[in-house]
């Protein structure tokens, strides 16, 4: 697997606002709401599904809301909700890990963390803006493809993503074992994905537009960028979580098969709270770790759950 010596490929997007989404509550309301469930958690209240469901919906505009003089009390209320009441929200939500490893409780069409929804949050203040790479557990990428318009049909994004955690329920059903440990893998948004399949038969992370998870912009000189975003929630609750994500020039020079054109990898050890690249030698503790080509635990995974499924070399 060759190293990337071209770092400059990737522009790390700075201060871009994250999508103005959000169920509509005044002010004065939402303030009592986030008063009144901070009063809950410091008295160690007994979660029941209603009250989680609201918990959930206040995290959530903490993460993609931005309410000027209420910063020190969005710190706060994070703290408490994800060490003490993530996990239980979880449970009784009844919700699984869904595409970008964020968690989905279909029973209340409720996102618990991930990337904005707008039935799972209150649209007070304006949207956050975060900064490129990857800041708490937000990840905001752009890469640029030069040849665009004569070597693709369109840009995609694959992504594999490893867990670790012997305490909770696996994730995926390939079994890769590194540094002693025996990590389950999958594509993230593929078949065997837990939220279930983006794009019908392939084994793509990128919905049709519009996809807060990215964008793919096409220029006027033929190159496009696209843009990937993605808030894995999951990291806060299992031990370990990696990702491998490569992006994808889809029926490259009309030869139909897709070209992998470049590759980071991105993740996330002790519930979130250190920042890891990868179990491999050559991780990383800040930025991303990048190469040419995907790696073959990637490719044996990518087998696994898409074998009639083949990369252009």
């Amino acid at each position: 697997m060759k190293k990337n010596a071209n770092h400059q490929a990737f522009l790390l997007q700075t201060q871009e606002s994250l999508p103005d989404v959000g169920v509509e509550i005044n002010q004065l309301e939402f303030q009592g709401l986030l008063t009144e469930l901070m009063d809950a958690m410091n008295s160690n209240v007994t979660l029941d599904v209603n009250m989680a469901s609201d918990m959930v919906k206040v995290w959530n505009t903490t993460l993609w809301r931005y309410l000027e003089g209420l910063e020190l009390q969005f710190e706060a209320y994070d703290q408490l909700f994800t060490t003490n009441y993530l996990s239980d929200s979880i449970r009784l939500l009844e919700a699984i890990p869904d595409r970008g490893l964020r968690y989905y409780s279909k029973t209340r069409e409720l996102a618990i963390g991930g990337l904005p929804d707008p039935n799972s949050c209150f649209r007070v203040g304006k949207p956050r803006k975060i900064n490129g790479g990857v800041t708490g557990i937000k990840l905001d990428v752009t890469y640029t493809v030069p040849n665009f318009k004569d070597d693709c049909d369109s840009i995609q994004v694959i992504q594999v993503v490893w867990t670790y955690d012997p305490t909770r329920p696996k994730v995926g059903d390939k079994e890769v074992t590194s540094d002693g440990k025996k990590y389950y893998t999958f594509v993230d948004g593929g078949k065997n994905s837990p939220g279930g399949e983006v794009v019908n038969g392939k084994p793509y992370f990128l919905a049709d537009p519009p996809d807060f998870a990215g964008k793919v912009t096409e220029k006027a000189d033929g190159s496009a960028e696209v843009n990937i975003k993605d808030i894995p929630t999951a990291a806060l609750v299992y031990d370990i979580l990696y990702f491998e994500t490569a992006i994808i020039c889809v029926n490259y020079k009309k030869t139909g098969k897709d070209k992998v054109l470049h590759v980071f990898k991105w993740g996330f050890n002790n519930n979130g709270k250190t920042y890891e690249t990868s179990p491999g030698s050559g991780k990383k503790n800040a930025g991303l770790e990048t190469y040419n080509d995907v790696s073959q635990a990637f490719k044996d995974t990518l087998k696994h759950d898409y074998p009639n499924y083949e990369l252009a070399p």
